[in-house]
C-alpha cells in the first residue's frame, strides 16, 4: 500500500529506502575504487581494512562486493557476531565450514585452520567477511594468523576483510597489533559525497523511485543540506523523506530553501 508521499509524487517504489537491493545502488567513483580494492585484496587472498564513519554504507558497500562474487567459487563467511571472542567466532566459522566445532578453545585455532585448507584444496577460495569488526577482540585480532596461514610469513587459507569506524583504525594502529597492521595490503576509507555527488545520489534515488517529472529538489534546497549533511548518505536520506514529506502536506512540487528551512527545524528538534 502506497502512502501520502509516494501517491502524491507518483512513486511506484518508496524513495530512498533504508536497505537497497545492490543491483539498484548508485556507483560513483568511491564504490568503484572500494569494489576493485576488495577485489585485489581476494586476488592475492590477503587482508583488506575498510573505515568508515555509520551512515557512509559499509554494510551496503559489502552486501555489493559479496553478490559479485560466485558463490560455486568463493565461500563467503559473514562473521555474524563479532562481539562472541575468539571462541565463539571460531566456531562459528567451523560450523557453518561443515564441522562440528571441538569444546576444547585450545583446538579451536587449528582446528578453524584445517577446515579453511580443506576448503582451499577443493578449489573454494575462503573470504572472512567481518562488518563492525571494532567490535572483535584484541585476542582474535592477535591470533589471525595463525587461523589464515600456515607459516609467519604468507597468507594462503583466506581472504579476510574488516570494516569499522575511525575506532577500528586507531586500535589497528596499537603496538599489539603491529602484525596485524603491517599485514593489511589493501586499504579504503568513506569519503563524504561532494555537493556533485550529493546532486547526483538524490536524482539517482528518485528515478530509482519511479519518478519522471520535472526536479522536485531546487539547487538552494540541495546546497544547503549538503552542506548540513556534511554528504553523508543516511542522513542525506534522512533530510530528503522529511522534505517529501514537508511537500505533501503543504501540496508543493518543489523542495526550496523554505522547505529546507522546515526540515531543519525538525532535524535539530529529533
Amino acid at each position: 500500500m502506497k502512502n501520502a508521499v509516494e501517491t502524491y509524487f507518483g512513486f511506484t517504489k518508496p524513495p530512498f529506502p533504508h536497505c537497497v537491493a545492490s543491483s539498484d545502488m548508485m556507483e560513483h567513483s568511491g564504490l568503484k575504487e572500494l569494489l576493485a580494492r576488495l577485489q585485489m585484496a581476494v586476488r592475492d587472498q590477503s587482508i583488506a581494512l575498510v573505515i568508515g564513519q555509520g551512515g557512509m554504507g559499509k554494510s551496503s558497500s559489502l552486501r555489493k562486493f559479496r553478490d559479485t562474487l560466485d558463490p560455486n567459487r568463493y565461500n563467503i563467511l559473514a562473521i555474524s557476531n563479532p562481539a562472541s571472542g575468539l571462541t565463539g567466532i571460531c566456531r562459528d566459522l567451523v560450523r557453518r565450514l561443515g564441522h562440528e566445532p571441538s569444546y576444547f578453545k585450545p583446538h579451536l585455532v587449528t582446528q578453524l585452520r584445517e577446515a579453511l585448507q580443506l576448503q582451499a584444496a577443493r578449489d573454494r577460495q575462503n573470504i572472512i567477511l567481518c562488518d563492525e569488526s571494532g567490535s572483535l577482540t584484541d585476542d582474535w585480532l592477535r591470533d589471525l594468523r595463525m587461523i589464515l596461514s600456515a607459516d609467519l610469513d604468507a597468507i594462503q587459507y583466506a581472504t579476510l576483510i574488516l570494516a569499522g569506524d575511525y575506532t577500528l583504525k586507531e586500535r589497528i594502529r596499537m603496538a599489539c597489533h603491529e602484525s596485524l597492521r603491517g599485514r593489511i595490503r589493501f586499504r579504503y576509507e568513506f569519503r563524504p559525497l561532494d555537493l556533485s555527488q550529493t546532486k547526483e545520489y538524490v536524482s539517482h534515488y528518485i528515478r530509482l523511485a519511479g519518478y519522471r517529472g520535472e526536479s522536485i529538489f531546487s539547487d538552494g534546497f540541495l546546497a544547503r543540506m549538503h552542506e548540513y549533511t556534511r554528504g553523508v548518505p543516511r542522513a542525506i536520506n534522512q533530510a530528503c523523506l522529511l522534505a517529501l514529506l514537508a511537500c505533501t502536506i503543504r501540496e508543493t512540487r518543489i523542495a526550496d530553501e523554505t522547505i529546507w528551512t522546515i526540515v531543519q527545524t525538525e532535524l535539530e528538534q529529533s
